[in-house]
């Protein structure tokens, strides 16, 4: 474990740094590139050594005067904890200050210190305006000065590290007093320090709190940017601004000015606000790379814990979770309203709080706990080409549930929907079970699920029926659904025209047994499935480019041509629409039955995906007359 400087004066700062600041400072071995691809398997690949390199870690703007800034603070610690970079600096305003109660500002150092003291690479501060500047409001009250020196070391001074000088600057020194600017004297050491550092022959950066650059009455062009530029200084680094901001060259020199770590902010990050860390990473060749990290982003490599990721397996994975004891009444023609009864099953050997919420909207990111970021995933595998938001179905409030292990218990969603001419596709339910981990957090798994609908078909209606993804599936394509429209001749048979949409259309797939192919086909299919009672008869066709294509009937492992069955495919690019003819020895003799239209897409890839008329447990009923 590396010690922490904290310097309770300027002799005892000098002294540590000069007798053991090598000493702390280590050099990680940076990345090779890439070797050449090796051509035999079981070698044993020797990579060289790499350069030298040193990483530097800012601390930005804390102040706010208010707790809730202390915890990104200190998730910037275990941040950098984690991460272990060389050495810490700040860009200062440590504590709120700016008070008239000694004791009070004191007490801001100490909270602070217990803090940063938890750091295992050496620290080095910047003193800011809030870290000095007495509430007396009297330029010539050195008392926060003098106590800041006490605890936290000089307010400027040079750090020699191995591959780099840091030279942290005094922004609170204008004429000497305590006030924006930078005295004369400073200056002069400055110019002195500047000399020595580049003796070394390594890169300097230049530390501050204000961006004394922007201030007139500093001077900067005149006293400043000389000496920066005779002895090649590579970067200035500034706070105060709590916004983020790269602010170019001036001469040869890079200019940076921090956001905050606990600060104060009010703004979207893109507009420059945002809790952040700052790191310079400086190679032996004397190139600097900064880059900034969102604070609190690193995670201890036990954040999840087998038990629990085996516990949301179990929950996400259990085929039992969530069961459909009936369906949702469809609204075409005319309004539904109903109870649609739901069994959860807890399959876990602790308790599960659940609650239940209609996708009704484009998703949000999730926060993640009381961490300082949020997870894109809804975002990123929100498909809105099956997703429905502007479904007609509203659910009424449900009440949240806490089922006890191995237990089962119900949900009834009420719902309403107003009639309409189309058909529905099905609504979405985000079934959320929560349940508190090893490590007393409370994890939600998010089970969606499409809901079932009772569909009746009318042949002839001449109406278009959606073929969807009932069940739910984050690989699902970005296509629009397919849809069938549905017509009966009795001296003809029954007639099914489907539109698909399809960026690609797979005809040329490989054959595999009869079975397989009935429920995981290699090629584009299309399946039938019709009968009453206990008898279901099953026709499959291939879809294949240009062709009239044959109807075969699925009998266990056997497929069986229909000499009166005929298909047509219309293929173009993104769509294509097939023609099928059942003849009427192939529908039953009953005025209504079970149908089920399915859809087997591959678009190129190992794996299929299947859409349908209605969801499996519920296939429709179609009425012929």
């Amino acid at each position: 474990m590396r010690p922490v400087v904290l310097a309770r004066s300027f002799d005892s700062f000098i002294t540590l740094c000069l007798t053991s600041s090598l000493a702390w400072l280590s050099s990680p071995v940076a990345l090779a590139a890439p070797p050449a691809p090796a051509k035999a398997d079981g070698i044993t690949i020797k990579v060289p050594a790499s350069p030298k390199q040193q990483v530097i870690a800012i601390f930005p703007d804390r102040t706010t005067g208010r707790d809730w800034g202390l915890r990104y603070l200190r998730e910037g610690v275990e941040d950098l904890n984690r991460i272990q970079p060389d050495a810490v600096f700040t860009v200062g305003d440590l504590v709120q200050g700016y008070t008239r109660l000694r004791e009070e500002y004191t007490r801001q150092q100490d909270e602070y210190l217990g803090i940063v003291g938890q750091l295992k690479a050496p620290f080095y501060p910047t003193p800011g305006n809030h870290d000095v500047v007495s509430g007396a409001r009297s330029y010539d009250d050195r008392t926060y000065a003098d106590l800041y020196r006490e605890k936290f070391g000089p307010l400027y001074f040079s750090t020699e590290l191995e591959l780099l000088t840091i030279i942290v600057l005094f922004t609170e020194d204008g004429d000497g007093l305590i006030k924006p600017g930078i005295s004369d004297t400073q200056v002069a050491w400055l110019e002195s320090t500047l000399k020595s550092a580049a003796a070394r022959n390594r890169p300097i950066a230049v530390l501050m709190h204000r961006p004394l650059w922007h201030d007139r009455a500093t001077k900067w062009e005149e006293r400043i940017d000389p000496l920066l530029a005779k002895y090649s200084v590579a970067w200035v680094i500034a706070g105060h601004y709590h916004a983020l901001q790269d602010e170019g060259t001036r001469g040869k020199t890079r200019y940076l000015i921090l956001g905050t770590c606990g600060g104060t902010i009010d703004q979207h990050p893109l507009a420059g606000q945002l809790q952040h860390l700052t790191f310079l990473v400086v190679h032996e060749t004397g190139k600097i790379e900064p880059y900034h990290q969102v604070v609190g982003t690193t995670l201890p490599v036990d954040w999840i814990r087998v038990v629990d990721q085996t516990a949301a397996f179990r929950l996400k994975g259990s085929t039992k979770a969530i069961r459909f004891e009936n369906a949702l009444v469809d609204p075409l023609h005319a309004r539904a309203e109903g109870t649609l009864e739901v069994a959860i099953e807890n399959p876990l050997d602790i308790p599960i709080f659940v609650s239940a919420h209609a996708i009704k909207d484009f998703p949000v990111p999730w926060s993640v706990g009381t961490l300082s970021w949020t997870s894109r995933t809804p975002i990123d595998i929100f498909n809105p080409f099956v997703t429905d938001i502007d479904t007609p179905f509203v659910f009424m409030p449900i009440q949240p549930i806490t089922i006890a292990p191995h237990a089962v218990a119900n949900l009834s969603l009420r719902y309403t929907a107003d009639s309409g001419p189309t058909p529905v596709v099905p609504p979405e339910m985000d079934f959320i079970a929560s349940f508190t981990d090893s490590q007393n957090r409370s994890v939600p798994v998010h089970m969606r699920r499409r809901l079932p609908i009772e569909r009746t078909i009318t042949a002839n209606d001449g109406l278009e029926y959606p073929i969807a993804a009932w069940e739910h599936s984050e690989y699902d394509e970005t296509e629009s659904n397919a849809s069938a429209r549905v017509d009966f001749d009795p001296s003809a048979g029954l007639t099914i025209a489907i539109t698909a949409r399809d960026e690609l259309l797979s005809s040329d797939g490989p054959r595999q047994s009869v079975r397989k192919d009935a429920v995981d086909p290699a090629r584009d299919m299309v399946r039938i499935e019709i009968g009453s009672g206990a008898e279901m008869r099953t026709f499959i066709a291939f879809v294949k480019t240009g062709a009239v294509l044959e109807i075969s009937e699925l009998k266990g492992d056997e497929l069986t041509p229909m000499a009166a069955a005929a298909a047509r495919l219309d293929a173009s690019l993104g769509e294509w629409r097939l023609h099928l003819e059942l003849p009427t020895a192939c529908v039953p003799a009953e005025n209504q039955f079970r149908i089920n239209i399915g859809i087997a897409d591959n678009d190129g890839h190992y794996h299929t995906q299947w859409r349908w008329l209605a969801p499996k447990a519920v296939p429709a009923t179609l009425r012929l007359r």
